[in-house]
C-alpha cells in the first residue's frame, strides 16, 4: 500500500528536517527530546512494517539498530524502557502485519527475500558502525577537553601559588629596604668626605632599584592572583 507508507515516510522526513534545523541553531537536545525522537522513529518504522509483512520482511533486523542507538544515547532506565518498547513494536508487527506479497498476490521468491536480507544486514551494519564511530570520536574529544582543562587548572594553581609567594616576599623585603634607605639618607647627610657621600648615594640608588623590582614583582603577583584587574 503505497499511500499510507508514503505518508509515514513524509512524516518521518519532516521530523528529521525539524531535528536538523534545531541542531543547526545550536539547540542542545536533552534526554527527553532524544527519547521522543527515537520513539517517533520507532513508531514510523513499525508502521511501515505493518504494511509490509512485519517479521517476514528482511528489514526487520533494523530493530537492532534502534536498540543500539537507544542504549548509547539514553540513561540506563530510559534505555531499558526503550528496549522494552522495541520488543513490543516487534510483537505488534508480528501479530498485525499485512502479508508480504507481490502486487499480484503471489508470495516473494526465496531470491528476493535473500536479497532483502542482505541489503538489510548491510544497511544495519553500516549505520551501526558509522554511529558507534561518531560516538567514540565524540567521547575521545570529550576526554581530550577534560585533560586540557585539568592541565590548565594545575597551571593556574601553580601560577597562583607562585604569585602568592612573590607577593609575600615583596612584602617581607619592603620593611628592611625602608630601614636601609633611612640609614643611607642619614649617612649621606652626615658624610664627612666626598667618598662617603658617593657611597651613600650609590646605596640609596641600589635601594630604589630594589624597591622598583619589588614593585614590579608585586604587580605581577597581583595580576597572577587576579588582584591587578579592573572594570571593563
Amino acid at each position: 500500500p503505497v499511500g499510507p507508507m508514503a505518508i509515514i515516510i513524509a512524516a518521518l522526513l519532516a521530523l528529521n528536517i525539524v531535528a536538523s534545523l534545531r541542531l543547526r541553531r545550536g539547540v542542545s537536545p536533552r534526554h527527553g527530546a532524544v527519547a521522543a525522537q527515537l520513539a517517533l522513529d520507532l513508531a514510523a518504522f513499525t508502521g511501515l512494517l505493518l504494511y509490509a509483512g512485519g517479521s517476514a520482511n528482511p528489514v526487520v533486523s533494523i530493530y537492532l539498530l534502534h536498540v543500539v542507538v537507544i542504549a548509547m544515547l539514553l540513561p540506563w532506565q530510559s534505555a531499558l524502557a526503550g528496549t522494552a518498547l522495541v520488543i513490543a513494536c516487534l510483537a505488534l508487527a508480528i501479530r498485525f502485519a499485512e502479508p508480504l506479497r507481490h502486487t499480484d498476490g503471489q508470495p516473494l521468491s526465496g531470491a528476493a527475500l535473500a536479497l532483502g536480507l542482505w541489503v538489510s544486514f548491510a544497511l544495519t551494519a553500516a549505520v551501526t558502525a558509522w554511529f558507534v564511530t561518531r560516538i567514540v570520536a565524540s567521547l575521545r574529544e570529550h576526554d581530550r577537553l577534560l585533560q586540557e582543562s585539568a592541565r590548565k587548572a594545575l597551571n593556574d594553581e601553580a601560577v597562583n601559588r607562585l604569585g602568592t609567594l612573590a607577593a609575600g616576599a615583596a612584602h617581607e623585603l619592603g620593611t628592611p629596604l625602608t630601614t636601609i634607605a633611612i640609614i643611607a639618607g642619614e649617612m649621606h647627610r652626615e658624610a664627612l668626605t666626598p667618598a662617603q657621600r658617593r657611597d651613600a648615594s650609590v646605596l640609596t640608588a641600589q635601594v630604589e632599584a630594589c624597591r622598583q623590582a619589588l614593585a614590579n614583582l608585586r604587580a605581577a603577583a597581583g595580576h597572577a592572583r587576579a588582584e591587578g584587574g579592573g572594570p571593563e
